[in-house]
């Protein structure tokens, strides 16, 4: 008997121990369950090159970018809403893989955009739409994106944590060969469901009945990308109530009453240093901004005429400086322009072009002596379309229109700073001052706790903001006063060198002059260039 109860207990205590093991089992494994749900994804991969957005939404540029995105999470989210398996706080991963450079020259050829530069846009809206939404640049190179998305197939279906991923590729026969290899586990199998953009290849015809299939029509067009060269019809009815100063580019198909638009092409090479991404092939329907006396375009084709007359600047003067490496004439350049996109003569004497047109050309030229190692152009009108002004910078004796002479002391009883200096264009020319400026005291002034009230300062008539919460109790000594007002150039004026104001302290040149070491980083880089040549005072 002693015997058979101590077998008892052993089998009891076995049979305890078994329960505890499995109780322990059983919370590990909910455990496990609950980090898998925390950290629960659905990866949605795209093959940007062969799955195409719709058109309205890349015409849109970084405000389509970031619908695109938005649009494409919702039908995620709505195409899963009834499977069991997805809660509604999975994540949504997406990855658009594609040849950016590739893409973004197809959508300027087919017209669907006017120049190549405007696709990234769209991408930079695309990725700002959402943390987990990505949109990839995988490189020039053949096949680039494909072995990216396979990649990305092969370590997301075997995570455990991944529980559908959503593969966007059906124009692609290279993928039906690779998905097929995933038929033999049914599990893995049955957590793959393809997006059909344009319609499948062939090759997919084995496969597709064994995986699930799912479409998103909001999102992805269903056809091949073509040419689109008619004209909206907005754009038609402002055709016709606006008169043409430059010729009608429009050609008029009799036979079918519409309205064809020619496409220019220019040529490029990479080798000869120019970059593709300043290659022009676009639509030139809209060619600038009617004047008062026109109908205004909608908007949004408005927006696009200024990125239209920036890249024919800036694939005019690589032309140019192909031909002819050693001058560039701005007047060649903006001619050529003017032809290319019917463009009228006077167009580059409005306040808007006028010197933004001499800063696109600038840039170009200093990308193409970039690209290419080539010196910059001897006679480069691109920097001034006048005469080149006086060596170095006026003093603050400066000879108005009268040759009079303009002692610092003698200056306008009204403003300290003196009068209003204009250039032969009307540009503002601020009397320099940096070369009376002690370093040491500009260091100073920076420093100083509070900090000086610039117009009490420098204004005869003072500051006139109450609120004011600088200092208006310092005496200033002359070589302080003009420190100050040097510091107070520095400051860039919202109206840049058009300004007139009389009361206004703050910089409309550059006080570092034309050889300011900043260049294109410089606040005042637009107005590096202008003519500094006193020709006119205006009264005080």
């Amino acid at each position: 008997m002693d015997i058979l109860r101590k077998q008892y207990m052993e089998l009891k205590r076995a049979d305890e121990a078994r329960n505890n093991l499995i109780e322990t089992l059983f919370r590990k494994i909910d455990n496990m369950q609950k980090t898998m749900e925390r950290n629960a994804f659905i990866m949605v991969l795209i093959d940007g090159d062969n799955m195409y957005f719709l058109n309205e939404l890349v015409r849109k540029g970084m405000a389509g970018g970031d619908e695109a995105a938005k649009l494409l999470r919702r039908a995620v989210f709505e195409y899963l809403r009834y499977d069991n398996d997805i809660k509604h706080d999975d994540k949504i991963v997406i990855r658009v893989y594609a040849n950016l450079r590739g893409l973004s020259k197809l959508y300027s050829d087919m017209s669907i955009l006017h120049t190549i530069t405007a696709f990234s846009q769209f991408v930079l809206g695309f990725n700002k739409a959402h943390p987990l939404c990505d949109f990839i640049d995988a490189g020039n190179h053949k096949e680039a994106a494909d072995s990216k998305l396979k990649e990305n197939l092969s370590l997301n279906i075997y995570n455990v944590h991944c529980k559908r991923v959503l593969f966007g590729g059906s124009s692609d026969n290279a993928y039906a060969s690779f998905l097929g290899s995933f038929l033999i586990d049914t599990d893995v199998s049955s957590r793959v469901t393809l997006i059909q953009g344009l319609p499948f290849s062939p090759e997919f015809g084995s496969i597709r009945t064994k995986l699930k299939c799912t479409e998103f029509p909001d999102v992805f067009r269903n056809a091949p990308l073509s040419s689109e060269r008619r004209l909206p019809r907005e754009l038609e009815q402002w055709r016709t109530s606006a008169e043409r100063t430059n010729g009608d580019l429009y050609a008029t198909d009799l036979s079918t009453n519409e309205n064809v638009i020619p496409v220019f092409e220019y040529p490029y090479r990479d080798e000869d240093g120019i970059d593709g991404s300043d290659t022009l092939s676009r639509n030139p329907s809209v060619s600038f901004t009617p004047s008062s006396s026109q109908t205004a375009l909608p908007g949004e084709r408005v927006a696009d005429t200024a990125d239209d007359i920036e890249a024919a600047l800036i694939k005019c003067t690589n032309e140019r400086l192909r031909e002819s490496p050693r001058a560039l004439d701005f007047s060649v350049v903006k001619k050529r322009v003017e032809q290319a996109l019917g463009l009228p003569s006077d167009l580059w004497a409005s306040d808007e072009w006028f010197l933004k047109s001499k800063n696109i050309i600038k840039r170009a030229v200093e990308n193409w002596v970039e690209r290419t190692g080539n010196p910059p152009p001897l006679n480069a009108t691109w920097m001034l379309a006048r005469p080149p002004p006086r060596q170095g910078l006026p003093s603050s004796n400066i000879e108005g229109p009268s040759s009079k002479t303009v002692a610092y002391a003698d200056q306008s009883p009204i403003l300290k700073l003196g009068p209003v200096y204009q250039n032969a264009e009307g540009r503002r020319i601020d009397v320099p001052v940096q070369l009376e400026a002690d370093p040491a005291l500009l260091s100073k002034l920076r420093e100083r706790q509070p900090r000086l009230c610039n117009a009490h300062h420098l204004l005869a008539s003072g500051c006139t903001n109450e609120t004011c919460a600088y200092d208006h109790t310092a005496t200033l000594t002359d070589d302080e006063t003009r420190a100050l007002l040097y510091l107070s150039r520095c400051q860039l004026c919202p109206q840049g060198s058009w300004c007139t104001s009389k009361t206004c302290v703050k910089g409309h040149i550059c006080p570092n002059g034309r050889k300011c070491k900043h260049g294109s980083n410089c606040r005042f880089a637009p107005v590096h260039y202008i003519d500094t040549t006193i020709t006119n005072t205006l009264a005080t």
